[in-house]
């Protein structure tokens, strides 16, 4: 199928974007395989893997590209998931297939369960062999098709015994409509409206939930949902609907979430600035067959809901990706800026009010950077930006080389205005953690690591007197404190 001539011109102008993009390993095995900067290898003890990372195909050498994986004498299950949402812009290309081929070259094994969303997709496969190839494959590309494919990659493998230990219901549990409420009070004009239950374990049956939460916008206003989960155990969907209508208007992309050990690995995120009307903020989550049987599990979730009025005050509404999640280091850093209002001042005017630790962005280049730079002790670094949505969303690429000799960072915006307003935004700096590699194996059941202990977790948060506590397990910026 060939694209419209207005994607085609997108295309043309727009060569492939590879920053903070790792190429796939040779395999999730060996600790020479490539694959330590994004989570792994396979810990052949305990049979288990958490590989969270944003890398990138082309159509070279046939667009293919196979990964080895080894059981080592485990019975394993393996969950993968394929996120192209927020990658689109750097890609137009669409197609990409996968097969996990076991190593006598028998036919590929079937998934136990497969999900397509307007993102991505999901797998599982049961893995009972001693090896296996898994291939990806991005296609010869079409005329003016982009040769490069962009996405993010997540892989979580256990010992098949682990799903039962991961649903078993601890002391105290909820349910979903306790998390979800048919709700939200949504009233002020002016004021940011703030909803948050922290992590708590939602007892389920086989076939899942699905919650609507109704909410009223008096005003236009900028609205984001965050569902923390895990990964592994839930298949979790989010959207947002117009109140009788059930075609969406926002779906949910999938991110990262905390440090691999964490209960809560991934989270839903929807952010979206929306007319006056009524809405309902629809979630579920689904099961593969048999995962829970004829009884029940339970299943970990945490939820925040924000709205932000056009009367609020400037804001920074949410930064991608989440402060929780450790940056390996070497690895480039692509931040998602959001504002409630457009910033004021050209691109590099507003580039050189974002520090990332003790570096001053910069696009470099110009004669005001230069003199600037010359005129202050300050390390600058040359960054690459793009804007979308009328200058409300930033996209900010800091080089590996920036985060080098890094421990934690963190991320200011100081003196910048809203080209509205005038007045300066509210910000709450997140501090990102650098890492060597992401440590720790993934979750496998029993009580919750403490939030204390694990790395990456200080996501710069604060109570602004919303509806509900603070929390750790979701989350994003853009508090009361002003920033600079």
């Amino acid at each position: 199928q060939e694209l419209a001539p207005r994607e085609e011109a997108t295309v043309q102008a727009a060569p492939c974007f590879a920053m903070g993009t790792v190429p796939l390993p040779l395999d999730f095995s060996e600790p020479s395989g490539g694959s330590r900067i994004m989570g792994g290898p396979l810990d052949a003890k305990e049979g288990r893997l958490l590989v969270r990372t944003h890398t990138m195909m082309t159509d070279m050498h046939n667009g293919r590209k196979k990964v080895f994986l080894s059981t080592s004498g485990h019975k394993l299950q393996m969950k993968i998931a394929i996120m192209l949402g927020n990658h689109a812009r750097f890609s137009l290309a669409s197609h990409l297939t996968f097969l996990v081929e076991p190593l006598d070259g028998t036919t590929p094994i079937d998934p136990v369960e497969a999900w397509s969303t307007p993102g991505g997709w999901e797998r599982i496969y049961n893995l009972d062999g001693a090896g296996y190839w898994l291939v990806f494959h991005h296609g010869h590309r079409e005329r003016a098709e982009s040769a490069c494919l962009h996405f993010g990659l997540e892989i979580e493998i256990h010992p098949a015994a682990d799903m039962q230990k991961m649903i078993s219901c601890p002391g105290s549990t909820s349910s979903p409509e306790e998390m979800f409420p048919s709700s939200f009070d949504v009233s002020s004009e002016s004021t940011v409206y703030r909803y948050v239950k922290p992590m708590a374990f939602l007892q389920q049956v086989q076939r899942g939930f699905l919650t609507s939460t109704r909410f009223t916008l008096p005003v236009e206003s900028y609205v984001s949902a965050e569902v923390g989960f895990n990964f592994y155990a839930s298949h979790a969907e989010m959207d947002i609907v117009r109140q009788g209508a059930d075609s969406p208007i926002a779906t949910a992309e999938t991110e990262f979430l905390h440090a691999p050990t964490d209960v809560l690995n991934t989270q839903l995120f929807i952010g979206r600035k929306l007319p006056a009307g009524d809405y309902a903020l629809r979630v579920a989550d689904d099961h593969y067959q048999n995962q829970v049987g004829d009884g029940s599990g339970c299943f970990p979730f945490s939820v925040e809901f924000r709205v932000v009025p056009a009367k609020a005050s400037p804001t920074v509404v949410s930064i991608l990706p989440h402060p929780s999640v450790p940056v390996p280091r070497g690895l480039d850093l692509v931040l998602t800026i959001r504002f409630s209002e457009p910033p004021k001042g050209t691109i590099e005017d507003v580039v050189s009010c974002i520090w990332l630790g003790t570096v001053q962005a910069t696009t470099g280049g110009s004669l005001q950077s230069m003199s600037s730079q010359y005129a202050s002790a300050s390390r600058t670094s040359t960054v690459q930006a793009s804007t979308a949505e009328d200058h409300l969303v930033w996209v900010i690429g800091f080089s590996a080389d920036t985060l080098r000799n890094m421990d934690e960072a963190k991320l200011r915006i100081i003196g910048l205005l809203s080209n509205a307003t005038g007045q300066k935004f509210r910000f709450s700096p997140p501090v990102y953690t650098i890492v060597d590699a992401p440590k720790g194996l993934p979750w496998n059941g029993g009580a919750p690591i403490d939030a204390g202990a694990s790395p990456g977790s200080r996501a710069g948060r604060e109570d602004d007197g919303g509806g509900g506590p603070r929390a750790r397990e979701t989350g994003g910026v853009g508090r009361p404190a002003p920033e600079g």
